[in-house]
């Protein structure tokens, strides 16, 4: 089980330099992000080493992240006022299937390779391949 908070401010900011500059108010963006999971993972020995293969399967809920209205205005005072423009519905709820192998070699090299499906609603699929290669010394 995991939770997870995140917040994301962004200061205004004013554009220069072009007619069509824009000036765009501060924003912020806040997350909270439950998880539940289930790894299986079985070691097998080797003659190099151990190889590690695991089975990964998450779901993911989202708690906060909704639509948010970001306004801004042009610059040059002829143009239009205000405006506001609308953040897209962020998906509420993902599965994530994922599956890898982790090769232990000798007891300095650590290499791994995984490969992560996050399903959404709707047509929403992420692809996520990871790999990582890890040497103490």
């Amino acid at each position: 089980m995991s939770l997870q908070y995140t917040r994301v401010a962004t200061d205004a900011f004013t554009e220069s330099g072009s007619i069509s500059a824009l000036s765009v108010a501060a924003d912020r963006a806040e997350s909270l992000r439950s998880g539940a999971s289930l790894r299986i993972a079985h070691d097998l020995q080797t003659s190099n080493g151990v190889l590690t293969p695991e089975l990964r399967l998450a779901w993911l809920h989202e708690f906060r992240d909704g639509v948010r209205g970001i306004d801004a205005n042009f610059v040059e005072p002829t143009l239009p006022g205000v405006f506001t423009t609308f953040t897209g519905q962020g998906i509420r709820d993902r599965g994530v299937f994922g599956t890898g192998v982790t090769g232990r070699l000798g007891q300095a090299t650590l290499v791994s390779i995984g490969y992560d499906a996050i399903v959404g609603s709707s047509d929403s699929v992420t692809h996520l391949v990871t790999g990582k290669v890890k040497v103490a010394f």
